[in-house]
């Protein structure tokens, strides 16, 4: 196994996470390939499949209205030569309550290829989307295409 490469695996999410944390999205969009691929759980109205950066961004702004990420917190990082798995916990942006994620990545050239995010409790998640939809009525918010 090559720990050098891993060492850079682990630096690569705990980048993703500064960046979220501290709300830099061109940075945090950067540490992705331009052809990344985000699947979201079916569970929540942003589930499916998204591909590029504009897609992606647009999802991850979109939960950025629902989760507080300057409250994500790191609890572990683990990797190997070409994925990586993050424990997380994060805040619901209306002071809510706070969930789990695992995160895991599939890294390729030093960047993000593929994510897929689990959250713990997903009814939690969705009730507090459905809090934000209920605050913003009147917006241009929509979490589905359809």
């Amino acid at each position: 196994m090559n720990l050098k490469l891993v060492r850079e695996n682990q630096q690569l999410l705990a980048s993703i996470y500064d960046s979220a944390r501290s709300g830099d999205w061109e940075v945090l969009l950067g540490l992705f390939d331009p052809g990344v691929v985000l699947y979201e759980s079916e569970a929540l109205p942003v589930g499916g499949t998204y591909r590029g950066i504009d897609e992606v961004g647009a999802v991850l702004a979109r939960l950025s209205t629902v989760l507080d990420g300057g409250s994500l917190e790191v609890e572990y990082i683990c990797a190997d030569e070409h994925h990586a798995v993050a424990s997380l916990r994060v805040r619901f942006a209306d002071g809510s309550g706070e969930t789990r994620i695992s995160e895991h990545v599939t890294i390729r050239d030093g960047v993000a290829v593929e994510l897929r995010p689990f959250y713990w409790d997903t009814d939690a998640v969705n009730a507090a989307i459905e809090r934000a939809d209920t605050s913003e009525s009147g917006s241009n918010t929509r979490w589905t295409d359809d």
